[in-house]
């Protein structure tokens, strides 16, 4: 789906119409976190769930100016009262529907944050240095089967 991506912007509209998110969702939801080999897979799934479900909830909304855009009561009031984009229950992980949010913080946070010296900065640090680099093909390649050769990179 990489087509679709150009120069950092998501042609929404073309993604919207392409048969194959709707497939790696579905493939990401057949799937048990819990039951990938290694920490790594399961950090690379949870990552890829959520950059999979944000394109697919954006895809849905389009055409629309930002992801802020809808939700309930603008970004301010939205965030207050838990009614933005990323508190609609838009995933189904582990046989359980959650939020954008909850991916994040339940998820990713929580369970790996330990992996990274207790802390949440560093752990996120390494998602957004590495996984929109080399980490990225292998997260797609083999993040569902568990083979993630990135693991290396975490020291780095």
């Amino acid at each position: 789906m990489s087509e679709h991506v150009r120069a950092g912007h998501v042609d929404y509209a073309a993604l919207k119409a392409d048969a194959r998110l709707d497939h790696y969702l579905s493939k990401l939801e057949a799937t048990d976190p819990e039951s990938l080999p290694t920490e790594i897979a399961r950090l690379a799934y949870g990552i890829n769930a959520y950059n999979a479900y944000t394109l697919r909830l954006v895809a849905d909304a389009y055409p629309i100016d930002s992801i802020h855009d809808f939700g309930t009561g603008g970004r301010i009031i939205g965030f207050l009262i838990k009614r933005t984009p990323w508190d609609i229950p838009v995933a189904r992980i582990g046989g359980r529907e959650l939020t954008l949010n909850q991916i994040v913080h339940d998820v990713l946070r929580k369970r790996f944050k330990e992996d990274f010296g207790g802390n949440d900065a560093a752990l996120l640090r390494w998602v957004a240095r590495w996984a929109p680099r080399s980490v990225a093909e292998d997260l797609q390649a083999n993040a569902l089967t568990g083979r993630c050769r990135s693991v290396t990179m975490i020291g780095h």
